[in-house]
């Protein structure tokens, strides 16, 4: 399956696969291609067929991990991982890779549960690779960076994008507007394409749309709903801030202009105060009421 990749990406990734480190660390924000990116180097190391778009690969000595919606990666999930790591794998050698762990979503790991991957970290088997993907370095413990390769996902140009989606039958209109929702980041426009409800940021997505495709009295209403689940707030605000730049970026009206400017200074704030604990039905209805 082929993915799009920026050329400074690409080239990293070859590097890796060519000479793979024992843990490696795929950094980049949410909906930019990194499970896309993990799977395919997976994929390669493992020499295994992925010949249906979309399908992640089998392989008896692959394990893979993530997070369950809105909840964190526990303990008790990484001491199951130290299990199957610890098994032996019949004629592996110490100079090639038969087995590989991801962890999607690293940054959902609980403390507990990344200092219990640090002992893995450490000393890892010798014919195993460790992947994980994270929204950024500092998304997990200083002492997992230190033992870790990290690969940054760089955003690919757009003019590789359109192509690219062309080629698996979409048509332009439709590709145009998956990238603007989604702020051109191909994984997030791929699962708008392909209407992957399971990805956690098509959900968001629909969410901002209707923000702000609503009135103010509508927008105050979806404030208590939203207010439960943390989560999807911080992720529709992260949305709303992608559109914001996309639209500014493609904008030649000063009117239109002036209310993405508005709408992206909103989510920021909206975000900054998330982040810091601030009461989230205040920091949504003033939102609400900003954009």
């Amino acid at each position: 399956m082929t993915i799009v990749l920026h050329p400074l990406t690409q080239l990293a990734v070859q590097e890796y696969i060519s000479r793979p480190a024992q843990a490696l660390l795929i950094t980049g924000p949410g909906g930019s291609g990194k499970a896309s990116l993990a799977w395919h180097i997976v994929a390669e190391i493992l020499q295994i067929n992925r010949s249906t778009p979309g399908s992640e690969p089998t392989h008896p000595y692959l394990r893979t991990i993530r997070p369950e919606a809105g909840k964190s990666i526990p303990i008790e999930t990484i001491r199951e991982l130290q299990h199957f790591l610890n098994l032996s794998i019949p004629g592996s050698r110490p100079d090639s890779i038969a087995r590989i762990a991801l962890i999607e979503d690293a940054h959902h790991l609980t403390p507990e549960a990344q200092n219990a991957l640090l002992k893995t970290l450490e000393e890892p088997p010798a014919d195993t690779v460790i992947i994980l993907t994270a929204t950024g370095m500092d998304a997990v413990l200083p002492t997992i960076q230190s033992r870790v390769r990290q690969l940054t996902v760089l955003p690919p140009p757009t003019d590789t994008l359109i192509p690219h989606f062309e080629s698996l039958g979409y048509s332009a209109d439709e590709i145009t507007r998956a990238l603007m929702l989604g702020g051109e980041l191909p994984g997030l426009a791929s699962a708008l394409l392909a209407q992957d409800t399971e990805h956690s940021l098509v959900a968001a997505t629909t969410h901002a749309r209707g923000i702000l495709q609503s009135k103010t009295y509508e927008r105050l209403l979806l404030v208590d709903g939203l207010s439960k689940q943390k989560q999807l707030c911080l992720d529709v605000l992260f949305v709303l801030g992608q559109m914001s730049r996309m639209a500014l970026k493609r904008s030649a009206d000063t009117k239109a202009a002036a209310r993405w400017q508005r709408v992206l200074r909103a989510t920021y704030n909206a975000t900054e105060q998330l982040q810091h604990n601030t009461q989230t039905k205040l920091v949504l209805t003033n939102l609400m009421l900003e954009l």
